[in-house]
């Protein structure tokens, strides 16, 4: 386990704990290096960042943010703590491959360790409200309402792990990327995560 630790500056002040952001606007709120990304084309409906993280030892303040975010572990190993503002911390061992999910509009506590290095790298997809409610409707019907999808932290799914390689691969590192295609791939995404991850309770019922 690296000893080393990381002092950074939230800027998300008291005032502003029940905002919630876009996800254009996380980096100012983590403490890991952004990657530059050349990605050669814009999709509104889907957005991914890469960080490089290295051990975080006092606790960081993430705002909820808009958009439904999924977190894959795209390198190394650490000991992830989470817990709701005043709640208690929970802890979850994760490696490559893992993902976290989060669809809340509460900000939550964050802090990590990293294991056999000083750093681990992870990809950020944001995937928009529309690409979520299509698949909703899809297998639930057009009069279906807003679903409410639970949150998951250090899990493991072939499923999403795939899907967002494949977004990265076409959005990063495709010469001539798709837009149809990078879409294509974020939706069938959303089809699985409501398929698969719906909260026990939902809006209106």
């Amino acid at each position: 386990m690296a000893n080393t630790g990381q002092t950074f500056q939230n800027p998300m002040s008291t005032s502003s704990q029940n905002l919630r952001i876009t996800g254009e606007s996380m980096g100012e709120f983590l403490p890991g290096e952004t990657q530059a990304l050349q990605s050669r084309l814009e999709i509104q409906e889907v957005m991914i960042q890469l960080f490089i993280h290295r051990s975080v030892i006092e606790p960081i303040l993430v705002p909820a943010v808009v958009e439904p975010l999924l977190v894959l572990i795209l390198a190394g190993a650490a000991r992830v703590e989470e817990r709701a503002l005043g709640g208690e911390w929970e802890a979850v061992e994760v490696n490559t491959g893992d993902f976290f999910f989060t669809s809340s509009d509460e900000p939550y506590e964050m802090r990590w360790q990293t294991h056999g290095g000083d750093t681990f790298e992870v990809m950020h997809l944001y995937l928009g409200l529309p690409l979520i409610e299509h698949a909703s409707r899809e297998l639930w019907g057009h009069h279906a309402g807003p679903v409410r999808l639970r949150d998951v932290s250090g899990a493991r799914d072939g499923r999403i792990a795939f899907f967002m390689e494949q977004l990265r691969t076409e959005l990063v590192m495709e010469r001539s990327p798709s837009a149809l295609f990078a879409r294509s791939l974020a939706q069938a995404l959303a089809v699985h995560l409501v398929r698969s991850y719906l909260a026990e309770s939902q809006p209106g019922r």
